[in-house]
């Protein structure tokens, strides 16, 4: 089995901490723009035409 020395490990941690924050980020705002869109059909979907 190999051995993984401490500097490693924290590398391997802080890497992966950095992948994560930016996924989130990145579907932080992809799920906004959605939200943005599906807000705006509903509203157009609403208006009434005399």
């Amino acid at each position: 089995m190999k051995v993984l020395k401490r500097n490693q490990v924290i590398v391997l941690v802080i890497a992966l901490m950095l992948v994560s924050a930016g996924y989130l980020n990145f579907a932080s705002i992809d799920n906004e723009n959605k939200q943005e869109s599906t807000q705006t059909s509903v509203q157009e979907s609403t208006i009434e035409y005399a």
